[in-house]
């Protein structure tokens, strides 16, 4: 919604459960991801994962990092963010450069 209210473009994507793994790796060694991955791994299952789902991802983000997700979440570190800064400093000067315009030049809503 507030890509929609800041007129700035984006593609969603549907992404099947068979295809969350090498989607999600995909996305953990993205810049802009990787320095916050603790952050926001935990908010998943909190926000967008039914209780059986949920259930299912702590319990192998558990084995995949050896300690439970609430456990990392707190011992992520503030560190993380300075490590954003200057990649979000390099994608608002894209933006800047080359105005809204990322993943093309309109909104798009649909999911086909």
């Amino acid at each position: 919604m507030v890509l929609n209210i800041k007129g700035i473009d984006y593609k969603t994507q549907w992404v099947e459960y068979p295809d969350l793994v090498p989607t999600l790796k995909a996305l953990a060694q993205h810049a802009l991801v990787k320095p916050i991955i603790f952050h926001l791994l935990p908010k998943v299952p909190k926000n967008l994962l039914s209780e059986v789902s949920a259930e299912y991802f702590n319990l192998t983000r558990e084995e995949s990092f050896g300690k439970p997700l609430p456990q990392l979440e707190a011992e992520a570190k503030e560190e993380a963010w300075e490590e954003m800064k200057p990649i979000a400093k390099d994608v608002g000067d894209l933006l800047r450069e080359k105005g809204a315009v990322l993943l093309g030049r309109r909104v798009s809503f649909d999911c086909e």
